[in-house]
């Protein structure tokens, strides 16, 4: 019982700090002329040393307590609602988003103009279309983000708390289903402290807005129906998250097995089915900005890409410089 009540005290003590960090509008607070990446490094330095001691405090020797578990699961929200109304500071992406649900509840394919295309020039604001990146290139995002991005469109038109609530809802799915993989693996619940914690996803999930948070719950669906023999609704699941980011479709390679045809067939049809709609008005404009990402325009923070672009002979001489 004592050790019980030293692990809640030890995630309140890690906790109440991080939500603390989280709640910080380093403009307001400190000018914004402030170097934003010097001080989000520092931050983020803080909040992974609290991150690493609350995942020793709930995993050196998981008691199984579900109070421990509530505790974990509600600071973990706390920090993604905390996270709402900060300013979007690293990354722009959200604002293509945002463009892309503005051009489609304009009734005009996405695909078809880039930003910046006179034919737009009715759509264009002060607020969201400067920040757009590359606006003379067209959306690289594939039919299931587009998707997304115009049911946030119709429900909150023009709303980066309206795409930052659906994030959150996104990751409430997500906990969910960590729960139910680790139940299904029989690993201690409280190990969602390792994602419901970590200061990569709340920065670059609720915070930033970024696209990868809403790809999770289609995984996991995908991962556990897998699990459960049900290849036919895992190979959907995959194709709804190869329609959000298109990085998902690798995962056919490690989970096909010879002479089954149901997973990679449910998942084409899934893709397929996906792109139809977006076909009328774009042809193979579908495609959007791949060919220019898989080539030379993408120069920084390469990463991973190198490796997949070269296996394939896509590597341009960006991709090759970076």
């Amino acid at each position: 019982m004592r050790r019980r009540w030293l692990v809640r005290g030890g995630i309140v003590a890690a906790g109440l700090p991080s939500l603390a960090a989280y709640r910080l509008d380093l403009h307001a607070r400190f000018g914004a002329g402030l170097d934003v990446l010097a001080v989000y490094v520092a931050l983020f330095a803080g909040l992974f040393a609290l991150y690493l001691a609350a995942v020793w405090i709930v995993l050196a020797r998981p008691a199984r307590d579900p109070v421990v578990l509530a505790l974990v699961l509600a600071f973990g929200l706390a920090f993604r609602v905390a996270s709402l109304p900060a300013p979007v500071v690293l990354s722009s992406d959200v604002y293509r988003y945002l463009w892309d649900g503005r051009v489609q509840r304009a009734g005009i394919n996405p695909y078809r103009y880039p930003p910046a295309a006179p034919e737009l020039q009715p759509l264009r604001d002060a607020r969201i279309h400067p920040r757009i990146n590359r606006p003379d290139a067209p959306t690289i995002y594939p039919p299931g983000a587009q998707a997304a991005f115009l049911a946030v469109a119709w429900v909150a038109p023009d709303s980066l708390l309206g795409w930052r609530l659906f994030l959150l809802l996104a990751e409430v799915a997500t906990a969910l289903l960590l729960l139910r993989l680790l139940d299904r693996l029989a690993v201690p619940r409280e190990a969602v402290v390792l994602y419901a914690w970590a200061p990569l996803a709340v920065f670059e999930g609720v915070q930033a807005g970024h696209l990868e948070v809403a790809v999770l719950p289609a995984l996991l669906l995908a991962l556990l129906w897998r699990q459960e023999g049900r290849l036919l609704s895992a190979g959907a699941a995959l194709g709804v998250a190869v329609l959000l980011k298109l990085y998902p479709a690798v995962l056919l390679l490690a989970w096909w097995r010879r002479g089954d045809r149901r997973l990679p067939a449910a998942c084409a049809a899934v893709v397929v089915a996906g792109y139809l709609p977006y076909l009328a008005g774009a042809g193979t404009g579908v495609v959007g900005f791949l060919p220019r990402y898989f080539g030379s325009a993408e120069d920084f923070n390469v990463g991973l890409r190198y490796f997949l672009t070269e296996a394939v002979g896509l590597g341009g001489a960006g991709v090759r410089a970076g």
